[in-house]
């Protein structure tokens, strides 16, 4: 009878079933039953001596939801080595077929629905069933085949695990044998059982040329022969291959069966026979293995996925010989330093006296000639049980010589799960060669030598930072190659022969920068391109141009590690986009004695090449800026229509001011640089940074030079803005927190006027020191603001001329102008003329907003537009601020004459 093995379609399923809850098995499927409510499946508890609570336990039929396991008023603890037979909820148990048939001894259960499945279990095809636990865990699986006669159920032969075709029939008793001994129980298939020999450790994925292997493992006090056996894998085709040797495993013992003899090259020693067999291709990607006997019976099966472990190059163990091999939690990667175990005690399985040497340890990690060494050991014991008296070697060679004992310490305990570093007593000094260090610990009761000895190398080789990354490509132009710079810092050449270069995000991809021999000259550099089409755009630098295939750069962020042949790291940076980013334009490094990591000493290219690739940085050497060279002098943030936002800057520092790389931000995170290159602005000279060209137009700036347009709808300005002005480095130079309230009161509106700085040599907060522009454009880009004053504590001053002056319309001196300079910075002005007797004859100003000097023309005329008379009149000024309540009266005399006929 064909019976279909529903193993590894539903083993996927199988999670975390406790180890108890396994022993709960299929034995008995009665699907054919005859007419009515008649079907029933019988379970049977394999435990020699635990009792199961089969209580929430459910049966998935096919695809239909679970069927809840009840009680049917007997309880639901089925005691070990005992029988429950599960019936349809609405069977009867006091007149049902079954009443004569099923034993006191069994455990008579329900199904909380009137039938297995929707409609109860198909006898026309095949079907699978699932057992599953409380935890909605998945205990054991069978499919049925459907070729049974009316009222013959499917028996199973060997209480074990095995669901395969070889280890279930049809039952030769009509109604079958419900919670009794299955009739076909009898039948002998196997002299094995099922967990006799288990499947121990697994590497399907190895790396350097080893090749896949199985390892095999008798748990019982026998020697069992394996001719005849069969492994066979399940994804995608499984293939079955056949042992035809006369090979046997002894008691508690491993095989490893490997695909071929180059298992050695892996390993220092394997302790037990490899049988060499053409082993089905395993998949990295999850695949099974099932072990049968010569009578095809199944020993053992697991199917494995990544998730489990055993992944780049390190074995899948075994956790625990007695725990379900099909339990995930039973498996994990291998721990042990070869990353795999085979023939011996896996490394996750628990020992009772297990020391291991960990690592070996240097100090300096990785030395430079002439460093003194000093050797340590990292011991774990990972046994259950305390390691006592055990002795720790160490031993070192140079070269091909012999070893030397380096240093040894007797009589050392160590508890269960604890670790210990030793230090030898005697070290390297003055290290000038490469040498190889062992450490061996000797413990009789260690029952996993293997991991008791370690080797390392340990030589001379770059100090951290000889090498450092100096410049960086990580957004090229379309069609440009990304590029690293690399530069020797010290005073000799370097060989970068087997050096390797990283990044960093998300996954990193390190890569060999040369396998050749390659002397980087003292303070000289060299370019790590990831393709050779940099050497299309860079022919000068073909000489000194590596390709090297690291991962690719982010933009937002990435990291650069550069490794020297000792995987040593000698320098790093870890960049973000904030450091600099702008298209084709390369991120500098500012000093070579600054830390990589350090943000400040990062920013974009100021060369008008983009980058220097080869070159002394273009950001090297330039000084960094003071407080206050460079102030803010006026803002214009609340421009008119067909008008846009600049911000006017002013130089006074005695020498020229380079601001390449200098920016402004604000407190929104707006931030915009001043210039992207090196520019200079002479003392005493202006800088503006203008958000388009319409300011250009308003105030005739095109052929203005110290500027930077910036094509942008706005820099972002508002009525209250914080102003910072920071150089490459980020040090502030200047900063100003303006408010519209630095307005003068007197305008009702100052849309399309600037806010302009009186002297640029006092306070940048100082709102007294702010004032509306007072020119008719409303600002002074450029220019001399309209309200600035050398010192606001000069001599108040009045003068008229000519004076005096004869408007009688000849063409001359028909009119005076009447010049003032005042102590206010800014204010608004009266000026009114008074004839000898006191009388208000003119009003020639009125509210006038000024500056702290002025001027206004006199025509000779009264307010009724007529000439006055000949004769001497007093000029009247009266200047007010209303913000700080300052005014200011000054008064002097001018005289009309005419010619006399």
């Amino acid at each position: 009878m064909g019976k279909c093995l529903f193993v590894f379609s539903l083993c996927c399923m199988i999670i975390y079933a406790s180890p108890q809850d396994t022993c709960i098995i299929f034995t008995e499927i009665m699907f054919y039953a005859p007419s009515g409510n008649n079907e029933f499946i019988e379970v049977y508890n394999r435990s020699e001596t635990a009792s199961i609570n089969l209580n929430h336990f459910k049966i998935k039929y096919s695809t239909s939801k679970p069927d809840t396991i009840v009680s049917a008023g007997f309880g639901t603890i089925l005691p070990p080595k005992t029988y429950a037979v599960i019936f349809e909820g609405d069977y009867d148990l006091v007149s049902g077929i079954y009443k004569t048939i099923v034993p006191s001894t069994a455990l008579i259960l329900k199904i909380s629905d009137n039938s297995f499945g929707s409609t109860g279990m198909a006898n026309t095809a095949n079907r699978p069933l699932r057992l599953i636990n409380a935890v909605d865990d998945t205990v054991d699986y069978y499919t049925y085949s459907a070729d049974n006669n009316s009222g013959y159920s499917d028996e199973k032969i060997n209480m074990n695990n095995d669901t395969s075709s070889a280890n279930w029939k049809n039952s030769i008793k009509l109604y079958g044998t419900p919670g009794a001994k299955n009739s076909v129980a009898s039948v002998i298939v196997s002299n094995n059982n099922y967990g006799d020999i288990i499947i121990n450790e697994i590497m399907y994925a190895p790396l350097s040329g080893e090749p896949e292997w199985i390892e095999l493992f008798n748990r019982t006090n026998n020697t069992i022969f394996l001719k005849g056996w069969s492994i066979t894998d399940i994804y995608t085709t499984p293939v079955t291959v056949i042992i035809n040797s006369d090979i046997s495993i002894e008691p508690k013992s491993y095989l490893i069966i490997s695909k071929d003899s180059t298992i050695f090259n892996s390993h220092h020693v394997i302790p037990a026979p490899v049988l060499k067999l053409n082993i089905p291709p395993l998949n990295n990607d999850g695949d099974g293995v099932v072990l049968k006997d010569n009578t095809d019976m199944m020993i053992d099966s697991v199917l494995y996925s990544p998730q489990w472990g055993g992944t780049d190059g390190y074995s899948l163990e075994r956790r625990s010989s007695e725990i379900n091999t099909l339990l995930s939690s039973n498996w994990g990667t291998s721990l042990d330093h070869e990353r795999s175990t085979p023939g011996r005690i896996n490394s996750l399985a628990q020992k009772q006296y297990d020391l291991s040497v960990v690592d070996i340890l240097f100090d300096p990690k990785f030395p430079v000639t002439g460093n003194d060494v000093s050797v340590s050991a990292m011991i774990r014991n990972n046994g259950s049980s305390a390691a006592n008296n055990f002795t720790a070697e160490f031993y070192i060679k140079e070269g091909l010589n012999d070893w030397q004992v380096l240093s040894a310490a007797n009589g050392i305990c160590l508890s269960a799960g604890d670790s210990i570093t030793l230090i030898a007593y005697n070290g390297i000094p003055k290290i000038q060669d490469t040498y190889t260090v062992a450490v061996k610990i000797i413990f009789e009761q260690d029952q996993d030598t293997i991991n008791n000895y370690l080797e390392k190398n340990v030589g001379p080789g770059a100090s951290e930072r000889s090498v450092i990354v100096n410049e960086i490509m990580y957004d090229p132009d379309s069609g440009e190659s990304e590029w690293v710079e690399l530069k020797n810092i010290t005073s000799a050449a370097i060989n970068l022969k087997n050096w390797s270069l990283s990044d960093l995000l998300t996954t990193p991809t390190k890569s060999i920068i040369t396998n050749q021999d390659y002397f980087l000259p003292s303070n000289e550099m060299v370019i790590a391109a990831r393709d050779s089409i940099f050497c299309f755009y860079h022919p000068e630098l073909i000489n000194k141009t590596l390709i090297v295939n690291y991962g690719i750069l982010g933009n937002t962020e990435d990291g650069i590690l550069v490794y020297d042949y000792r995987d040593g790291i000698i320098d790093s940076v870890i960049y973000k986009s904030s450091w600099g980013h702008k298209k084709g334009y390369s991120l500098e490094r500012i000093s070579q004695n600054k830390s990589s990591k350090d943000s400040s000493n990062w920013t974009l290219s100021l060369s008008s090449e983009k980058s220097t690739p080869g070159k002394k940085n273009s950001v090297v050497g330039i000084p960094d800026g003071k407080r206050n060279d460079l102030v803010v002098n006026e803002i214009m943030y609340d421009p008119g229509v067909g008008n846009n936002e600049f911000i006017e800057f002013y130089n006074l520092n005695k020498d020229s001011l380079n601001i390449g790389g200098w920016s402004i931000e604000d407190q929104h995170a707006n931030r915009y640089k001043i210039s992207d290159t090196c520019f200079y602005i002479p003392p005493g000279s202006y800088f503006l940074l203008i958000s388009d060209t319409s300011v250009l137009k308003n105030y005739d700036l095109f052929t203005y030079k110290n500027k930077t347009v910036l094509n942008s709808s706005s820099l972002g300005l508002t009525t209250n803005e914080l102003i910072l002005l920071k150089d490459l480095r980020g040090n502030v130079i200047d900063s100003v927190y303006y408010s519209d309230k630095w307005h003068n009161k007197n305008y009702i509106n100052t849309k399309g006027r600037s806010l302009e700085r009186i002297n640029p040599y006092l306070n940048s907060n100082d709102q007294y020191n702010w004032n509306t522009c007072v020119d008719q454009r409303g600002a002074t880009p450029g220019k001399k603001n309209s309200i600035y004053t050398i010192n606001p504590k000069v001599n108040s001053a009045i003068s008229v001329s000519p004076n005096p002056f004869s408007p009688d319309n000849d063409g001359y001196e028909d009119c005076t102008i009447i010049n003032y300079t005042l102590k206010i910075p800014y204010s608004q002005v009266n000026i009114k003329i008074y004839d000898i007797k006191g009388r208000l004859v003119r009003i020639l100003a009125n509210n006038l907003s000024s500056g702290s000097n002025g001027s206004v023309i006199f025509d000779g005329r009264g307010d009724d537009k007529l000439a006055l008379r000949i004769g001497i009149y007093i000029i009247f000024l009266e200047a007010l601020n209303s913000t700080t309540g300052q005014d200011e009266i000054l008064k002097t005399t001018v005289v009309v004459a005419r010619k006399l006929h």
